[in-house]
């Protein structure tokens, strides 16, 4: 085979396997799935056992965290994200407070009735 004939092969495959994932995509959107490509697959969900960066991230994306870093405020400063307010503490420094904002709610489920529930702690 001559180089320019293996040149047209390999456009030929590559535009069949474009095309093909080019479908798969569509279809995927159409479903309203989103498919992301990680170099490993995290091995739980639970933010107090994860060991590597991506499973940090991909756990990132999952939870609320009760408070966040204002990226723009210098100095930095700690801003209240699914909680109320600032935590309240007791005068002994022993017990901490936090209010859970009210209007976060868990997305609907089949095993409790389809309805939205909100979070409580």
């Amino acid at each position: 085979m001559t180089s320019r004939a293996m040149s047209v092969a390999w456009m030929l495959g590559a535009a069949v396997l474009l095309g093909s994932a080019s479908i798969g995509v569509r279809a995927d959107a159409l479903a309203g799935t989103l498919r992301v490509g990680l170099p490993l697959m995290p091995e739980t969900l639970d933010p107090a056992r994860s060991d590597n960066m991506v499973t940090g991230m991909v756990t990132a994306g999952i939870y609320d965290t009760l408070y966040t870093l204002d990226p723009l405020a210098r100095p930095p400063v700690i801003v209240p994200l699914a909680a109320a307010s600032l935590p309240g503490v007791s005068a002994d420094y022993r017990t901490f407070t936090i209010q859970v904002r009210p209007g976060i709610f868990f997305t609907p489920h089949p095993a409790f009735g389809g309805k939205p529930r909100e979070l409580t702690a």
